[in-house]
């Protein structure tokens, strides 16, 4: 098993997020999804989430926490 860390939707067509899943477990590899900027070919998080379910064997859904930003 392998992962990818750091993982965008390039499209919000679900046949193609399909086709992304399939080839997650065919090359046995679970995408940790980020959401992205605003624009309209990003997802955001209730998107992210909503294929994270769909798919919860091939698609994680990642964080953002603000180390720096953030007291201990």
């Amino acid at each position: 098993m392998y992962y990818d860390f750091h993982a965008h939707f390039n499209s919000l067509d679900p046949d193609q997020i399909d086709v992304f899943a399939k080839t997650c477990e065919k090359n046995q590899t679970r995408a940790v999804m980020s959401a992205g900027s605003n624009d309209k070919l990003s997802a955001n998080w209730e998107e992210i989430l909503k294929y994270c379910r769909k798919y919860p064997d091939w698609m994680l859904p990642g964080a953002k926490i603000k180390l720096w930003n953030t007291p201990p």
